[in-house]
């Protein structure tokens, strides 16, 4: 089975005064188009995904965020925090693209000095511990 995924409009490139509306819009012409969900980028320029998420949730029926997470923007706790007050909210399902690279430039800025494959270790690494927080397990193994 193929399931369809859209992209919510960027911050960038809409006044501020329409944008919350753009996304409520294109969020349902997605889910009347049979999308299973839609991509809600993250970089330095863009308005925090997570909130355009709770817009997305609210404007529609059963579409799903897919929400970009990269390690350098957020805490993994933070992370599984968000996820379970989605399900506990609305009762949805949330999709995470994991990042682990982005702009130079936005990189930079957070002072991510991280080299590029070590990127990739450091996602997997994050990843499982999103992972183990949804679960309720230690993150880390505690050795008394």
């Amino acid at each position: 089975m193929i399931e369809i995924f859209s992209t919510c409009p960027p911050s960038t490139n809409i006044a501020r005064a329409r944008y919350l509306q753009c996304v409520a819009d294109v969020a349902r012409w997605s889910e009347r188009a049979g999308c299973k969900g839609i991509l809600v980028e993250s970089d330095n320029s863009l308005v925090d995904p997570w909130m355009l998420s709770h817009v997305i949730v609210q404007s529609t029926e059963a579409l799903c965020p897919l929400v970009a997470v990269h390690p350098v923007y957020m805490h993994p706790y933070w992370v599984a925090k968000q996820i379970t007050s989605f399900g506990y909210l609305y009762g949805c399902r949330l999709f995470l693209s994991m990042v682990a690279g982005g702009f130079k430039s936005d990189l930079e800025a957070l002072n991510d000095t991280t080299p590029h494959g070590l990127r990739y270790a450091r996602l997997l690494e994050y990843t499982a511990m999103v992972m183990r927080l949804l679960d309720n397990g230690p993150v880390f193994p505690i050795d008394w």
